[in-house]
């Protein structure tokens, strides 16, 4: 493929664009990184074998680490369909890409805050802890 110097802005626009989704998945992997380390290091001499940050550091962090294969495959489909709208002189703006990213993203992040605050009043008032 071959760019013209006119459309050039226009192309590292995109590059920087996938770039964006690319830096968001990095983030959400070491977030899934962070709390599998973190919910492991937290726990008791006998962690609750049902219930409590140990037990579900592990789904959570593989939770974040999927969300992460999810914006990166995402971004790349956006870049592929917005490089081939280039060629054919198109451009397209919004889209259900920016839209899905932000709902599972808003939806991680309150399923977490729930989830770590359940296991916190469940451990604080009615478990050893």
């Amino acid at each position: 493929m071959s760019i013209f110097f006119s459309n050039n802005s226009r192309h590292t626009a995109l590059e920087r664009t996938f770039l964006g989704y690319l830096r968001t998945s990095l983030l959400l992997v070491m977030t899934g990184i962070i709390i599998a380390q973190l919910f492991y290091i937290n726990h008791s001499v006998e962690p609750d074998p049902e219930f409590g940050f140990y037990k579900i550091g592990r789904p959570l962090s593989a939770t974040f680490i999927a969300m992460a294969i999810v914006v990166l495959v995402v971004g790349a489909l956006r870049f592929w369909r917005l490089q081939h709208g280039l060629v054919r002189g198109k451009g397209h703006a919004g889209g259900w890409e920016v839209v899905l990213v932000m709902g599972l993203s808003a939806a991680l992040l309150v399923g977490t805050f729930v989830l770590v605050l359940v296991v916190d009043v469940e451990t604080t008032y009615f478990g050893s802890g």
